[in-house]
């Protein structure tokens, strides 16, 4: 009787990679420590790139033993996803204060969108290697696939809500012209910044997102006579 033999899955051969912290820091010196760590990771990241950021450079960097490092985090993995963390709330943070002055109804559609185009610029070349990192180089987990994927929903539900306000914009539909202006936002100013070659000025190329994304929203429509133009939401509550 022959037994046949066992071949085990191929995701089975390699070691589950950790991306959650090992414990969370509660004193003050724990907590300062676990900062350090993450400063010095970016540092470390944004200069070596995912491969060759190790936790020994990131250790070194951050003037702290691997022990102690390892404290906290258990992998590089790990502290790449609570990099990630800190990144989207202050993508969030910036967002609204980028928007916070404009939602009352006062500012008119391009003001509106050159501030976003603007903001999402800043939010790039902040560090512009770190974030390739974040999302080209690394694995990304379940956990910050999770974060990166609310966080475009609450921006796609900002421009629904923003556009059903506006008097002056007459979309089909809301939901779709919402997901069509975030992704081009985001998709345009990804290449540009991270992808460009610099040899034109980052201003210039923010007029001409804005010019898109405006001719968008203002393009006639087929049967925009059977839409109600302006909406129920009068003032769309900021990003969050």
């Amino acid at each position: 009787m022959r037994c046949a033999t066992r071949i085990p899955r191929r995701d089975a051969l390699a070691p589950p990679i950790a991306f959650s912290p090992r414990r969370a820091p509660v004193q003050r010196r724990s907590r300062d420590t676990v900062a350090t760590i993450l400063d010095a990771a970016a540092r470390v990241f944004a200069t070596h790139g995912y491969a060759r950021g190790t936790t020994n450079r990131i250790a070194e960097r951050a003037g702290v033993s691997i022990g102690s490092l390892y404290e906290y985090f258990p992998s590089k993995d790990a502290i790449l996803a609570a990099l990630a963390e800190a990144h989207v709330a202050d993508i969030r943070a910036m967002l609204r204060d980028a928007v916070g002055g404009l939602t009352g109804g006062r500012a008119d559609l391009e003001t509106t969108v050159r501030a976003v185009v603007e903001v999402t610029v800043k939010l790039h070349a902040a560090a512009p290697t770190l974030h390739r990192v974040f999302y080209e180089e690394s694995p990304r987990s379940p956990r910050i696939r999770a974060i990166t994927a609310d966080a475009e929903r609450r921006s796609i539900a900002w421009w629904e809500r923003y556009l059903r306000s506006q008097r002056e914009v007459v979309v089909l539909e809301p939901p779709l012209a919402a997901t069509i202006i975030f992704q081009t936002i985001d998709t345009m100013i990804h290449k540009i910044v991270i992808d460009g070659d610099e040899s034109t000025p980052l201003a210039r190329y923010v007029d001409e997102v804005v010019a898109v994304v405006v001719g968008y929203l203002r393009a006639p429509r087929p049967f925009a006579d059977r839409v109600r133009p302006g909406a129920t939401v009068r003032r769309p509550p900021l990003l969050v």
